[in-house]
């Protein structure tokens, strides 16, 4: 860590997308499992490892890892460095999957992610939608059927991994049931002129 300038501002030792793992959102909404390609060089560490260390100087490491009743959401695993790093998985399926029902952002588990980065070559490059193949886990021997999932599970993918939600790649599709990857998401505001909606209309709300 290093102060710059006398202004109390610090430069922290973060390492890159390549040396940490974890999901990451494309614009199109799809979500991919990126794998750790070389640990950490010099003194960097990952993003977690370094809230982590924050959480702890500061005094909310049991509510950052979610510790409560003898439980806690994030695992915590020794580093090649020698430092705490959080687990990705966990914060995945235990933190954002978790707390994000009300948007749809629950079905997209590691598992299921992983398995789509294994299996990219039985996506169809258009359509983004699998046209079938099987996984199978090699530490946990679990099988994962792709059929019909679209590549990323793009948001909304609704209800827990086990639903099999397979993901929305047009937030607007109403030709489609929205087990099938349809949905009738629009905007509600902004699209109005003179007092008239989109649609036709009259709006309801009033201008503040």
């Amino acid at each position: 860590m290093q102060e710059k300038a006398g202004r109390g501002v610090y430069l922290l030792p973060a390492a890159t997308q390549f040396e940490t793992e974890g999901s990451c959102t494309a614009s199109n909404r799809s979500l991919q499992w990126r794998e750790k390609v070389i640990d950490p060089l010099f003194e960097s560490r990952s993003d977690q490892a370094i809230m982590l260390a924050f959480a702890r100087k500061l005094g909310f490491e049991n509510e950052f890892l979610g510790k409560r009743d003898g439980k806690q959401n994030l695992r915590v695993a020794k580093a090649k460095g020698g430092y705490d790093e959080p687990s990705m998985e966990d914060a995945l399926a235990n933190e954002i999957n978790r707390g994000a029902w009300t948007i749809g952002y629950t079905g997209q588990s590691p598992e299921r992610l992983k398995a789509h980065m294994k299996m990219m070559h039985v996506f169809d490059v258009k359509t983004l939608r699998a046209k079938g193949g099987k996984y199978v886990d090699p530490v946990t021997k679990k099988e994962y059927d792709l059929t019909g999932d679209y590549f990323g599970l793009p948001w909304p993918c609704y209800g827990t991994p086990a639903l099999k939600h397979p993901g929305s790649p047009n937030l607007y599709d109403t030709s489609k049931h929205v087990m099938d990857g349809g949905g009738n998401f629009r905007a509600i505001f902004g699209m109005e002129k003179t007092g008239q909606s989109a649609g036709g209309g009259r709006l309801a709300l009033q201008r503040c």
